[in-house]
């Protein structure tokens, strides 16, 4: 027999209808048991309409073990079986979805932050929720582009028309289609997660998106998340569209921060009831100028919805802030005010963490997301933009406004390192050093579904440790680098700085004269300072162009290394004093280099001269001639375009003939340059 967490009196006739067949004496059993087990809340800190779904408490646990798509040890495995059930994790990573993974048997609970090391994530396909009794913690869904099949629905988290979900602490980005959409739901809760960078020009047969969600049901609570970097539907309430009974769409959404919307944001909420209270909206580098002031709800979507719309705080517009009805709201003309507004807000469980918007706004940022085991790069630098009111990357939709078209525009799925596993003898999910501290035995599997006093399992009591602790040190957090950054005159004794990262103790600095592969490291040093001054008795080569990155490390690891920035030296030939003219014949290294396909070339001649300057291929072969002809002494330059050449590295050669008042010198200067395409 399936237990419920039964809350409701239309989720009781919802699942009567359900067991109907069983006679009245089971339904009787399974009200008592759903209405003993609502108290008890889905784990510390749960809240609003779906804080007592119960999961998979006391049932199986299931280990992940592997990253596979499906077969034993995968987390697909673990879905697809049957009973009340918990899944952790004995590894960190990414795991590739070729299809759709469907949460579709009752009673299942997910816990990331049990995974060791960097976490988890899903790419490839949609996660779909199509169960009741759910709880998801601390997992990633990223799905990207990489599948065309089926595009238009592709969702990275998405779920209607179940009851008792709980989502807490995950992070949803780079969809096709909406990045969560959860409605049509009874007893959800959605708190404390991050959903980023939906993708504007990609797979979706409609054409561009670029979408938050669409959220609503029947006591719906969505708390405490972040929405940025979509064009709109931050959300778009769904409203009593597909339901008979409009009376009973009510949704809770409060102490939310959305941030760079495009020309739209929130809208829609057909006959539903909604309350929208102390939220932070932020304009951001995709915002319409005339989309910045009234977006806290666009309502003008009839039959219209019943709002509740109080102490939302409009970043830039204080008389919207003061009264968000005089500005806040688009699409309702003032005559139409009383069809849409209620004085008082709807009922809906009271949530401890409320607060102000402010509070909410700088709460959020600090913890919202998969921040357990640790914050990926891609949230932290989510947030970062966030809090900066900036963004970093773009596509068809504008460079630098935040809205991408692929995973690939930000750089794709970093690396979730993973760290060993604890030592857990029983397999039962509960480390055997934890169960000897709680008088456990390591060697019984039994008793990791025991229910204490405290009425949680002896896992769960083990999981929320997890989340709980304060001494949690993580590899440090990513940074920028601030200078110099695609400066050219730059010292051959630089200064560097870049910003602080997180957790970090030191920072790692290394340049090298080519970027990545191409490029060999010629210096490192670590510094416990955000700034670097190039040691007195080194130096690097003049008019050269140089790659430098940075990355922090602390006792537990070492953080993401920077993206290369690159910087050109100073020219650094000498010169006569009384002429002006250079004292010795040079040859500069390229610039840019890597180049596709022009770069420049610069050299000095102290004395008129019989110039010949030529490209060679690694093999030797003569592929170009630059110059070939007499010049008069002093700094020359010239253009060179490699159209019709291959990538690779090759050699320029100077040859200068003078006079040296004893007949002719030759002076020979090679150097070598990288065409990459």
């Amino acid at each position: 027999m399936k237990q419920f967490s039964i809350i409701s009196h239309r989720q009781i006739f919802k699942r009567a209808r359900k067991l109907a067949m069983l006679g009245f004496a089971v339904l009787l059993s399974v009200f008592m048991v759903g209405e003993s087990s609502a108290q008890q809340l889905a784990f510390p800190g749960a809240e609003g309409f779906g804080k007592y779904t119960s999961g998979g408490r006391g049932g199986e646990v299931y280990i992940v073990t592997n990253l596979d798509d499906s077969g034993p040890g995968s987390l697909r495995h673990g879905v697809e079986m049957e009973g009340a059930r918990t899944i952790v994790f004995a590894l960190s990573g990414t795991i590739e979805l070729r299809t759709d993974l469907k949460i579709d048997n009752d009673n299942i609970s997910i816990f990331g932050q049990t995974a060791p090391g960097d976490g988890i994530a899903l790419s490839g396909r949609s996660t779909v929720i199509d169960a009741d009794n759910v709880i998801i913690q601390y997992v990633r869904f990223r799905p990207g582009d990489i599948s065309t099949q089926d595009a238009d629905g592709l969702d990275a988290l998405w779920g209607r028309q179940n009851s008792d979900i709980m989502i807490d602490h995950v992070s949803m980005s780079w969809s096709v289609d909406e990045t969560g959409s959860f409605y049509d739901n009874e007893n959800f809760t959605l708190q404390w997660s991050i959903l980023s960078e939906s993708m504007y020009d990609s797979q979706h047969g409609k054409g561009t998106h670029g979408y938050g969600g669409i959220w609503g049901g029947a006591g719906a609570t969505f708390h405490h998340n972040l929405l940025a970097h979509h064009t709109s539907r931050n959300p778009r309430f769904n409203g009593a569209r597909y339901t008979t009974s409009p009376e009973t769409e009510l949704a809770d959404f409060r102490n939310n921060v959305i941030y760079n919307w495009g020309g739209n944001s929130s809208y829609g909420g057909e006959e539903g009831n909604y309350n929208m209270v102390a939220n932070y909206y932020k304009s951001g580098p995709a915002t319409d100028d005339g989309s910045k002031e009234h977006r806290i709800l666009d309502g003008g979507y009839g039959p219209f919805g019943k709002w509740y719309i109080e102490d939302n705080y409009v970043d830039g517009y204080p008389d919207v802030t003061a009264n968000n009805w005089d500005g806040g709201i688009q699409g309702v003309p003032s005559s139409f005010e009383d069809d849409l507004r209620v004085r008082e807000p709807f009922e809906a469980p009271e949530l401890e963490s409320f607060e102000t918007a402010e509070e909410a706004f700088e709460n959020v940022l600090a913890y919202a997301g998969a921040i357990l085991p640790r914050r990926d790069t891609v949230d932290a630098r989510v947030v970062m933009e966030t809090r900066t009111g900036t963004a970093t990357y773009g596509g068809v939709y504008g460079a630098g406004t935040g809205i991408i078209d692929s995973q690939e525009d930000v750089g794709g799925w970093p690396e979730l390192l993973s760290a060993p596993a604890p030592e857990d003898s029983d397999q039962d999910g509960i480390p055997d050093e934890w169960e000897t501290e709680n008088d456990l035995d390591p060697s019984n599997p039994n008793d990791s579904r025991q229910i204490t006093e405290n009425g949680y399992s002896n896992l769960e009591n083990y999981i929320h440790t997890i989340q709980a602790q304060s001494e949690f040190s993580p590899a440090p957090g990513t940074l920028s680098l601030l200078s110099p950054v695609g400066e050219t005159g730059i010292s051959i004794q630089p200064d560097f700085s870049w910003e602080s990262a997180s957790f970090a103790k030191e920072y790692q600095l290394q340049i090298r004269d080519g970027a990545g592969d191409f490029g060999t490291i010629i210096f490192e040093d670590t510094v416990e300072t955000t700034t670097y001054s190039f040691p007195e008795d080194s130096s690097l080569s003049g008019k050269s162009t140089y790659f430098w990155r940075v990355r922090g490390l602390n006792d537990s690891g070492e953080g993401l290394w920077t993206n290369y920035a690159f910087f050109e030296t100073e020219m650094t030939v000498s010169t006569d004093p009384v002429t002006g003219l250079p004292s010795a014949f040079a040859l500069q290294q390229n610039y840019p280099n890597p180049f596709n396909p022009t770069t420049n070339i610069e050299y000095a001649l102290p004395q008129s001269a019989r110039v010949d300057l030529a490209v060679y291929d690694l093999t030797g072969r003569k592929v170009a001639d630059l110059v070939q002809r007499n010049q008069q002494a002093g700094l020359h330059s010239v253009a060179f375009d490699a159209s019709n050449l291959s990538s690779g590295v090759y050699i320029y050669r100077l040859n200068a003939t003078a006079s040296n008042g004893s007949g002719e010198a030759v002076f020979n200067l090679t150097r070598k340059m990288t065409l990459i395409k």
